[in-house]
């Protein structure tokens, strides 16, 4: 049995993670990964686990849940097992890891990352995520609430149930809230203040998963059953752009576990209940652990609670900004901002009444390498990115339409290469830094793309999201790119 290329890549990032879910690399745990990447079947080369690098959890459980061989899903599960107790103990975040692993293995799960600068989610947190208010899996978790969120705490995670958070809040005397709320924020005004007030106290399951984790975190669940979501730690993923693997951007990951698939199982020959599927999965969590559980108790209080969720549903709807759908929106006119992120329902050439014009933050060339990118993008070829004398002429080609943008995007400058790592860097930095306003923020970031020995990049916009700025002053207009008459002639065979 022979692991795939791209498997043991997933595989090694996998491990990656395990090693340092604990905070401490141990000798004991290196020792182990060189044992396993030194074996036959995985070969993992240096290669291999500097691409694992750039890979997120998600991606990396993603490409093992497509595996079709079980004997190598039992291979994975076996490895995994013995890498957790190479230091002589498995802590909860390597536990929930593999149990993250195997439910997706098993198709009973689903893994996703997103940038952590658009968590608010603390580790060791499992929230109840529905799309629907008053379901009948509603009625049973807030009929049972209390046993299960035992079951839950005697594992060590922290059951967050929305409506009970709310409700929390309600036992706040009101000036008391309202008080506290203007203080955390002297700037708001008395509207903003109560309508933070009336949110704390009256949000439910459903808003919850619109309006506080799609539009302010990213996290889309808006399509999902009714599941349990665990927060399952941190990954650093180096930027595939950057000029090495210094580079890196932290990623939040995530266990979503749908309740329908737990009650297809049963349970002593007879259907599951919930609490039973919850006694069951956390049974089989303890299993792994070896390290202390920490069991938090949150005492009932009528006062204002500053930490754990109550503080992360707090930062959330009072300080988290929500996000929209952007455009982008290109004008070699304007060398200060040539490129430029617009809200979708913005006027026509216009940004909205509350400046809702994004500046994606670069000089000259890096601005002008985002451009032709997008547009070899969208009306040709991806840019190619390929470093070998057979392409030397279409390298020479590329690099004319460079100049032709460069020349007006700055004054006149010109360059003798358009490859250039630092500005792919730049570019994609530049971007994710208006990840948590734009929910759409991963149609706009380049993404390598290598084929045998050729090397390209695309920027995965759809030709309706990107619109350039024509006509003269006083009477622009907004078009789409691909529609543009300029951007469809041979625009770089003019020298003025």
């Amino acid at each position: 049995m022979t692991f795939e290329r791209e498997e043991r890549i997933a595989f090694a990032r996998i491990i990656s993670d395990l090693i340092e879910a604990d905070f401490i690399v141990e000798e004991e745990e290196m020792e182990s990964f060189d044992r396993i990447r030194n074996e036959k079947d995985f070969s993992i080369t240096m290669s291999m686990l500097s691409e694992a690098k750039t890979m997120t959890f998600a991606e990396a459980v993603g490409t093992l849940q497509a595996l079709r061989d079980e004997a190598k899903k039992a291979r994975i599960r076996e490895k995994l097992h013995h890498m957790s107790l190479s230091d002589g103990t498995c802590v909860p975040l390597e536990a929930l890891q593999i149990m993250a692993v195997n439910y997706a293995l098993d198709g009973k799960a689903q893994v996703f990352s997103i940038p952590e600068g658009s968590s608010f989610i603390e580790n060791m947190k499992v929230i109840y995520i529905e799309n629907e208010d008053h379901t009948p899996t509603d009625a049973y978790i807030r009929q049972h609430y209390r046993a299960i969120s035992n079951e839950f705490r005697l594992a060590g995670f922290n059951f967050v149930y929305i409506p009970q958070i709310a409700d929390d809040y309600k036992l706040i005397r009101g000036d008391y809230l309202h008080k506290v709320i203007k203080y955390m924020i002297p700037t708001l005004d008395e509207a903003k203040v109560e309508k933070i007030q009336r949110d704390l106290c009256s949000m439910t399951t459903s808003r919850f998963t619109h309006e506080l984790l799609f539009k302010k975190m990213g996290i889309n669940m808006l399509n999902s059953k009714p599941a349990f979501l665990f927060k399952i730690g941190e990954s650093a993923v180096a930027d595939k752009s950057g000029v090495d693997d210094m580079e890196r951007n932290m990623h939040s990951n995530f266990l979503l576990v749908p309740i329908d698939q737990m009650l297809g199982d049963t349970l002593h020959g007879a259907p599951a209940s919930i609490l039973d599927q919850v006694v069951d999965l956390m049974d089989s969590y303890r299993s792994m652990v070896s390290a202390k559980l920490v069991i938090e108790n949150q005492p009932l209080s009528k006062k204002f609670l500053y930490y754990g969720f109550h503080r992360s549903l707090f930062d959330l709807i009072a300080y988290g900004k929500e996000r929209a759908n952007y455009k982008l929106v290109i004008n070699l006119q304007n060398r200060a901002k040539p490129v430029v992120l617009r809200p979708v329902d913005a006027q026509n050439g216009q940004p909205d009444e509350g400046g809702g014009d994004l500046v994606i933050d670069l000089t000259p060339q890096p601005y002008t390498l985002y451009i032709l990118m997008v547009y070899m993008s969208l009306l040709e070829e991806n840019l190619d990115w390929t470093d070998y004398v057979e392409k030397d002429e279409t390298h020479k080609l590329i690099l004319k339409k460079y100049n032709a943008i460069y020349r007006r995007v700055s004054k006149g400058n010109h360059s003798g290469e358009y490859r250039d790592k630092s500005h792919v860097s730049r570019i994609k930095k530049a971007l994710k830094a208006h990840g948590s306003i734009v929910s759409n923020i991963d149609l706009f970031v380049p993404d390598k793309v290598q084929v045998g020995k050729t090397v390209s990049y695309r920027v995965p916009l759809p030709p309706d999201l990107v619109y350039v700025v024509e006509g003269p002053k006083g009477k622009e207009r907004e078009v789409r790119m691909v529609d543009s008459n300029f951007w469809k002639s041979h625009f770089w065979e003019d020298n003025h």
